[in-house]
């Protein structure tokens, strides 16, 4: 089900994104959203769209820095960034829009 499009990113959202930086990583926001609800959201509502729209946000961050999280000339050293910190932001959002609606419960729905 699709919950949002970059009309609704844009002018619901404000959201900053162009529309193909948007649809690049609309389909991870996706992935990760529907693995930590389990598949268990069925309605759209504010509360889904803006999760959705931040995790676009999150992602897209994510994938224009390049993991590179610093770099020194003269003694060559390169450091970069973990993924792991990206996770925990989209994780941190889905808990912000969905904590109490029961939507990330880990355990069986009946």
């Amino acid at each position: 089900m699709e919950f949002i499009d970059y009309a609704y990113y844009k002018e619901v959202y404000c959201g900053s994104l162009e529309e193909a930086e948007f649809n690049r990583v609309y389909p991870k926001a996706c992935a990760y959203f529907y693995g930590a609800t389990r598949g268990r959201v069925k309605e759209k509502d504010t509360s889904v769209c803006f999760a959705l729209c931040e995790l676009c946000d999150i992602f897209y961050e994510e994938s224009s820095h390049t993991g590179l999280k610093s770099e020194s000339c003269d003694g060559y050293s390169v450091s970069y960034a973990d993924t792991e910190n990206t996770y925990s932001l989209a994780w941190d959002v889905l808990t912000t829009y969905l904590e109490t609606s029961g939507y990330l419960y880990g355990g069986n729905c009946i």
